[in-house]
């Protein structure tokens, strides 16, 4: 089965893993167990060398896992990368430098974007305010 996008993960199980383990572990599992339980060798036996096969898959699969887990820290430092590439006011400031904008497009899309910068910071810091007036007001209430 082949993947239709290049960006999908690897996945931690693959289906050459799954080949692998069906011809060399479960074969060996299998026999063993109807070696048990024909009598030429014990149970014991049987249950130890299936318990190996399958941590030895076991480790395998979690060994991959920790190869393909992404890199927070690269993560959010591309992430991080992105969003200052991003931001409207690099975009503008490209815009500008390429000539797409006059001076006075540039300068009125500035003023815009930095008030609705500090409209925003202004929002926050009254939403604060109402929220710590609210805890004095319930503590002097319990205070009483």
């Amino acid at each position: 089965m082949s993947r239709s996008n290049s960006n999908d993960p690897e996945p931690v199980v693959s289906q050459k893993m799954i080949g692998l383990f069906i011809v060399a572990g479960a074969d060996v599992i299998l026999l063993v167990v109807l070696l048990a339980a024909v009598g030429v060798t014990s149970w014991t036996a049987a249950l130890g060398i299936s318990g190996f096969i399958l941590a030895v898959f076991g480790a395998w699969v979690v060994f991959r896992w920790w190869q393909l887990r992404p890199d927070t820290a690269e993560d959010e430092e591309s992430e991080r990368e992105r969003s200052e590439e991003e931001s409207p006011l690099e975009t503008l400031k490209a815009r500008y430098a390429a000539g797409e904008l006059s001076d006075e497009e540039f300068e009125s899309k500035l003023d815009r974007l930095l008030g609705s910068d500090e409209e925003f910071e202004a929002a926050v810091r009254a939403r604060e305010s109402e929220e710590d007036g609210r805890e004095t007001k319930m503590l002097t209430d319990e205070n009483r």
